[in-house]
């Protein structure tokens, strides 16, 4: 991780756990941060969703991104991303999950006056 004043623990060029580069950064949440990283393993695009540095103390919080890991390791279904599995960089656990372009359901709801998905959509 770089030093330094930034809005996010990670930039684009650095590397997580050696053979993953940030592209950017896709969002944050209550547990860590989102991030489009190139795999050199896979030879594709992904997400990482790795633990916020300042929760990476918290037991509760690491517990929780764990098993969000092992659900997500769990499905195998065509409508729901795939897990390409987890790890941990700088202490902090990580998940790797399937890169799909496009808006987030959140986007998505919010562009709806009644905030609900049409069921082609869904």
């Amino acid at each position: 991780m770089r030093k330094g004043r930034r809005r996010y623990p990670y930039a684009v060029g650095d590397r997580i756990a050696g053979d993953l580069t940030v592209i950017g950064h896709l969002a944050a949440g209550r547990l860590g941060h989102l991030y489009q990283v190139w795999s050199a393993r896979e030879w594709c695009a992904l997400t990482c969703k790795i633990l916020t540095p300042s929760l990476r103390d918290d037991r509760r919080a690491v517990a929780a991104l764990k098993r969000e890991a092992k659900i997500l390791r769990r499905v195998d279904h065509p409508n729901l991303i795939r897990s390409f599995g987890e790890g941990e960089h700088e202490g902090l656990p990580f998940l790797l999950m399937e890169y799909i372009e496009g808006p987030s359901l959140f986007e998505l709801l919010e562009r709806r006056p009644d905030r609900r998905l049409r069921l082609p959509d869904a």
